[in-house]
């Protein structure tokens, strides 16, 4: 990484965009100098080149190591579509590493949950039972270079998010998720895989506008009424340790708890808890998990069992037992049973430390904050702060059309109100020759009951496991597509679909609001 390359030899197209050339230029000297660049740029802008241009210039020629960070393994695509064309005019090398079960060669474990998962992954790996890691582990890392480590480890039967570690491990640049630098304890092991030193290290948040949100959603933790029931079965029927009945005692009274928070709660939706008035229960989450252990194990041979309730109970735990500031206790029911959530109002400052410690970071986003709500939220030093605006490109290319009485609102969710947002979203998809006509709904449960009265052929409805090649795979064989999805969704964020340099999107229908339903 010694050797210098300058911003033009790095970009990967002909000609630069309006703003590209300033954003590359502005990201080399805050990667050069160090401290934060805040960007705020419009999607279709270029974004994404221009920052991998400007931060993989200064890395080159300080020896410094790149994180590309994004929200999900959707969201992947840009980045690493930049870096392929980047790549190809140098020798510079990447990495991506994702979700450890999206990219495990096991088909019959991908409908498993994931902590289970993790825990037979762990299993096999330990016990020397998994063919993939063995091959994965004896590989030398020179053969690994500029290989697609899914379909080479398909290829040679050998575990790809292995490979993608040992690949990661001399890369310049490393393309991952929020949780792998922005979760403590994952961070932890990240850190002890690779060996990085995150003060050599420039940080790139890809759609910063989601990071607060998603640093407090992943450290979120709930308990439910039902689990305790059922974890106290567990231990009952399968647990044979001296703690055996302290344990159970100390379940019965968080049982008894959870009926005085439904008197508290009586018609309310949802009761916020005090700090002081949450119980402390003699149940030590360490012992918990011993415990768990212990009802998980099984006969030698068998796939391992699922997570116990006792589990969930001692992740609960854990978290509670950590005592992080801005956290939020919370009961509330939903139509199975009574939970207590714990959330964050901001994310806690352990999460955020790699942008504090890092040698330089870029915040990118075509919708980002205030900088004063990310220097509060975010626990950035403002002196440090370089931000970079630019207007949006579109604005004179967009006709906005607003349709007065008709709503998503929960009280006037019924079936009428279904059969005439149906037939707007009908009626723009036949208004357009071409393309794709995205309908954006504040929720699944409403997309569930509108899209049987949107009578269209050719649709695509977003789903868990809908990925944008999904999307791009539907438009290559109609000349037009209607995509259904959720503004909480993968595709709603943050999507472009292009065929030289022309957006496929041709209109985009929002048929309601994302706004929680109101409470007391």
């Amino acid at each position: 990484m010694s050797i210098a390359l300058s911003l033009k030899d790095l970009f990967p197209y002909k000609r630069w965009r309006k703003g590209q050339l300033e954003l590359a230029k502005e990201a080399y000297k805050i990667s050069k100098k160090g401290g934060i660049l805040l960007v705020n740029y419009p999607t279709g802008s270029g974004k994404t080149a221009a920052v991998l241009t400007g931060t993989l210039s200064a890395a080159l020629e300080n020896n410094l190591r790149i994180f590309y960070l994004v929200k999900t393994k959707n969201q992947l695509v840009s980045p690493l579509n930049e870096l392929r064309k980047i790549c190809g005019k140098t020798n510079i090398t990447f990495s991506c590493i994702y979700n450890k079960k999206d990219m495990c060669l096991f088909e019959s474990l991908k409908n498993v949950e994931y902590d289970d998962f993790l825990r037979y992954c762990s299993f096999m790996v330990r016990n020397n039972k998994c063919p993939f890691y063995k091959k994965a582990s004896i590989l030398e890392e020179a053969s690994l270079q500029e290989v697609d480590v899914m379909s080479f480890g398909k290829e040679i039967k050998a575990c790809p998010y292995e490979l993608a570690k040992k690949m990661a491990s001399r890369a310049t640049i490393i393309v991952t998720v929020y949780n792998y630098l922005f979760h403590p304890d994952i961070r932890t092991l990240l850190e002890y895989d690779l060996g990085y030193d995150i003060k050599k290290s420039v940080i790139i948040v890809d759609e910063g506008h989601n990071l607060s949100d998603s640093i407090t959603g992943m450290l979120t933790k709930e308990l439910r009424k039902s689990w305790l029931v059922k974890a106290r079965k567990e231990v009952l029927k399968l647990y044979k340790g001296e703690e055996k009945e302290i344990i159970i005692q100390e379940l019965t009274k968080l049982l008894s708890y959870f009926k005085f928070l439904e008197r508290k709660l009586g018609e309310k939706s949802y009761l916020e808890i005090e700090h002081e008035n949450f119980p402390v229960y003699d149940l030590n989450p360490e012992a918990l998990f011993k415990v768990a252990l212990i009802i998980e194990q099984v006969e030698e041979g068998r796939l391992i069992t699922p997570s116990s309730y006792t589990r969930k109970i001692a992740e609960f735990w854990k978290e509670l037992h950590k005592h992080r500031a801005s956290r939020i206790i919370v009961a509330e029911r939903d139509f199975t049973s009574t939970i207590i959530r714990l959330t964050y109002v901001i994310p806690p400052l352990d999460t955020t430390k790699p942008l504090r410690e890092a040698h330089a970071a870029v915040i990118m986003s075509g919708t980002l904050p205030p900088e004063d709500y990310l220097v509060s939220t975010l626990g950035l030093q403002s002196k440090n702060i370089t931000l970079l605006t630019m207007p949006s490109l579109y604005a004179n290319n967009i006709k906005v059309l607003g349709i007065r009485n008709i709503s998503s609102r929960y009280v006037e969710r019924d079936e009428r109100n279904f059969v005439e947002m149906g037939h707007l979203i009908r009626e723009v998809y036949r208004s357009v020759p071409t393309g794709i006509v995205m309908a954006v709904f504040p929720s699944y449960d409403y997309l569930k009951c509108v899209l049987p009265y949107v009578k269209v052929k050719d649709v695509l409805v977003e789903r868990e496991t809908t990925s944008i090649k999904d999307v791009i795979s539907m438009i290559g064989i109609k000349d037009k597509v209607l995509i259904a999805c959720s503004a909480w969704g993968k595709i709603a964020e943050g999507i472009e679909v292009r065929i030289k340099e022309e957006s496929l999107i041709k209109a985009i229908v929002i048929a309601g609001l994302p706004i929680p339903e109101p409470s007391s």
